[in-house]
């Protein structure tokens, strides 16, 4: 009768074990597929403030350095900075194509006289300055109009990601950046670090534009 009770015991005890670590195992196969889904979903809402097609240049997440003015990157929130400014615009002469769903939007910095519209690219201020952003116009006083505007209102690492509040007047945020030794973006210095080329362009696809 003892030695019934004992194997009862030992039983029920393995059989509790067994029940444990399988419901260790479900758990932690949940924990990982979650861990992963969370980074995916992390990184679709990442995509969804990026609505540009990535390009060859923009996939470079880091570019050498050499020719850069030696001035230390501001690092904030993962990315490294070249200056206060988060973002900075660009103005340039472009061509655009509408496809059924997307609007082709090419840049062609050695061909402007094939042009024949106006954009303004949004790129985040960093080395590699991956775009974010493309707005298209058909005169070159709306575009500057456009930049004028948003560029002052652009955040800063030194507000902690935030914009300024008041905004500067544009003149007075143009006297801002020349005080300050503010860059603007230089696709020559861009291009160079990726190898140069005898057709520096850049192509961005965005949802099509109604026109």
């Amino acid at each position: 009768m003892t030695n019934f009770l004992y194997m009862l015991i030992a039983y029920v005890v393995l059989k509790w074990l067994l029940v444990r670590f399988n419901k260790y195992k479900a758990t932690r196969k949940y924990s990982q597929e979650r861990e992963f889904g969370d980074k995916l979903r992390l990184k679709e809402r990442l995509s969804e403030k990026l609505p540009l097609n990535q390009t060859d240049r923009e996939i470079t997440k880091t570019v050498p350095h050499a020719d850069q003015d030696p001035l230390p990157l501001i690092e904030f929130e993962g990315f490294k900075y070249n200056d206060d400014r988060m973002f900075i615009l660009s103005l340039q002469r472009c061509t655009a194509v509408d496809n059924d769903e997307m609007t082709t939007i090419t840049v062609q910095y050695n061909k402007l006289d094939e042009t024949t519209h106006w954009c303004v690219i949004t790129f985040r201020n960093i080395p590699s300055y991956s775009a974010t952003t493309v707005d298209l116009f058909d005169e070159k006083e709306e575009a500057q109009a456009f930049l004028d505007d948003v560029e002052r209102s652009a955040p800063r690492v030194s507000l902690d990601g935030q914009s300024p509040v008041p905004l500067m007047e544009p003149d007075e945020f143009k006297k801002w950046k020349t005080a300050n030794s503010l860059k603007e973006y230089d696709y020559k210095k861009v291009f160079s670090r990726l190898g140069g080329g005898d057709n520096p362009q850049e192509i961005f696809c965005v949802p099509k534009i109604e026109r």
